[in-house]
Parts: structure tokens; sequence; C-alpha cells
């Protein structure tokens, strides 16, 4: 498979969501894990997706599940912070490090191996199981705002704005992106998002002490019996907890009395007084919104243009994050310039 020469060492594998038994993917895995240790025999590979960073695989052994992260970019940012973050943090809450490296065949391929968390995403078990559950979902993130980081707020924003801005992207995405859209305006609405988050960030608030997962989506918080673990942990930052909590507001569309009954438990559960917690709250909450639309943004035109609208699971996941999290989105002044480009996206994704 030579198409990471297309993206710029970037792990764009199409992918399948089935077992794979043959072919070059299934050589490379069977390779990286006999190089580990000569008993992990996979009993089964699952292509389990991919994103712009890397591809990742279920592995069933005799023993146990694994997760396997690839990337075919040695110098991929967002899995050596998973890899740097999960050798620093051993957590009940997190996934469980078994090995990382890089691996050379024809080429050198960055991996991460570790172990596969068995439960539901709590976007699948909805907002009545949070409620029931919320103090256990609370104290989980407590213990994870413990852990550690050293990276900053402003490098967590860099990152951001480095990684997913078309703008510094491969001629080949630049290229595809241009065949459905005017690239400027493009690059127009990434630099107003950039700028609205900017203009409104506030290292008074923002900065701290605590770990702060930095994308605590609902898609990156599962459940099983009641027990919390937060995955995919490749934006961390040392700052201010409330961000986190902060996010999971926006991404899971919590508003009104909804939003503020959430707050209230937050605060009960901390002893926090209401008034002075929640301003804070509604300025993380700010931030948070403008890097998930930030974000957001850039899969879809992801999906558009390179995957060509053919992962539907992936394109309606999209598009229910995005109409979820749209009383949050539209307080952004910069909203209105994206919404525009969005939902041609979104309708010509919803009909193809």
């Amino acid at each position: 498979m030579n198409q990471y020469k297309l993206f710029a060492g970037k792990a764009y594998s199409f992918a399948l969501n089935k077992e794979i038994k043959e072919g070059p993917n299934y050589d490379l895995i069977v390779k990286i894990l006999s190089d580990l240790d000569g008993s992990l025999k996979p009993i089964s590979i699952v292509d389990s997706g991919s994103n712009e960073s890397y591809d990742e695989y279920l592995i069933t052994s005799e023993e146990s599940l694994f997760t396997l992260k690839v990337s075919l970019d040695k110098n991929c940012q967002a899995l050596k912070n998973e890899i740097n973050f999960l050798k620093e943090n051993k957590s009940l809450i997190t996934p469980k490090y078994y090995s990382s490296g890089l691996i050379k065949s024809n080429f050198s391929v960055l991996f991460l191996l570790t172990s596969f968390e068995k439960g539901l995403d709590i976007d699948d078990l909805g907002v009545s199981y949070i409620d029931s559950n919320i103090k256990s979902l609370l104290f989980s993130l407590y213990a994870f705002n413990k852990l550690k980081t050293s990276i900053t707020p402003e490098e967590y924003f860099n990152y951001f704005f480095d990684n997913f801005s078309v703008k510094n992207g491969s001629d080949f995405l630049i290229e595809n992106i241009s065949n459905n859209h005017n690239i400027e305006d493009i690059y127009y609405v990434f630099d107003q998002i950039k700028d609205e988050i900017l203009s409104s960030y506030r290292p008074d608030i923002m900065s701290g002490n605590d770990t702060c997962h930095g994308f605590l989506s609902k898609r990156n918080v599962i459940s099983r019996n009641s027990v919390f673990k937060f995955k995919n942990l490749n934006f961390t930052f040392k700052g201010n907890r409330l961000y986190d909590f902060s996010f999971l507001l926006v991404s899971l569309g919590l508003n009104g009395r909804d939003y503020s009954y959430a707050i209230k438990k937050y605060c009960d559960s901390f002893d926090l007084v209401f008034k002075e917690t929640k301003p804070l709250i509604d300025h993380c909450t700010k931030i948070a919104s403008g890097i998930y639309l930030y974000k957001l943004f850039f899969d879809f035109l992801i999906e558009e243009s390179l995957f060509l609208n053919s992962r539907p699971e992936k394109v309606l996941s999209l598009i229910s994050d995005f109409s979820n999290s749209s009383p949050h989105l539209n307080r952004l002044s910069c909203c209105g310039s994206v919404s525009e480009i969005a939902e041609t996206i979104i309708s010509k994704q919803a009909s193809d």
C-alpha cells in the first residue's frame, strides 16, 4: 500500500471495518506483533477505522484484546503524544500501555499497542445513563485530571492549528478540496475560527496545574457497569480541569436548563460555588466550541475530498456531532461563515 505518499506521510487507509486476513496491512501488523512478542499470535485482526494521523486495528489473541495504532509517518505527533502520555501515566481509567516504537520495513512505521477497553461510548449509552452515573463520571474525570503532562495550553492550540489546517496540508489534499470549493473560502473559514478562539482566550482562566484530555468528546469516553474510562489521548495538556467538562457539555449538546443543571451537578460534587464557577465554565465552553468546530470542519473536508463520502458511518457520526453541538457552535460569531460551507458538505454527504 503506497497511498501514504499521496497524503504527505499521513496514515490515510481506506477503512473497511471488517476482519483482514491477508494483504500488505495484514503482513505489516503480523510483523509488528511478531517483533514484539513471539507469544502474541493474533486470532483475528479487525480494521476499526482511521483518521488523519493513524490507522487503528482491534487485535484478538488467545488471552486478550488489544488496540494497535499504526502511522506511516514516523514523526506523527498525535501518536507520539499518546505514547508519551501512556508511558508516563499508568491508570485504571486509561488504556493499558504495552509497547510502542518504530518498525522498519520498506519504510518506517510508528506504532502503539494498548489494551482494548471493553465498553460503549457514552454517545451510545445516552444522557440518561450519564445522569444516573454522574458522580462516577466526574470523579473518574477528576482522577484523570491528576495524571501528568507537561504540554502548555499554547502548545495545545498551536498543535491544533498546525495539524488541522488545510493551509498546512499536502498538495494532494488542497487540490482535492479545490475540486469542490473555492480554496480561499476554506482558508478564510479556518482563519476565522482560529481568530475567534485566540481573541477569546484568557490565559488566567485556561491555565492551571491539572491534566486536560483536550478533546473530551462523547466518543472519547467509554463506560461499562458504571465505570468510566478515557481514550484517544493525543491532545492532553496542563490547564484548567473545567475545560474537559466544558468540552463534554459541547459535544453532548447540553443547552439551557440542561447545561445549567450539569454545571450545578459538577459544583455540588466538588463543593464549588455555582455563581463563581459558571462564568469560568462558560469561557471554557466557548474555547471548546471553537476547537470542536475547527476539527469538525476539517473532518468534513477530509471525508468529502479524500474519502469521497465512502464511509457512511463516519459521515453520519460527523453530521450527528455537528447537529448535536449546534446550540454551542451557533454562539460563535464565525459560525455563520462556517455553516454555509458545512451545510453544503452535509447536504452532499447525506445525499450520496
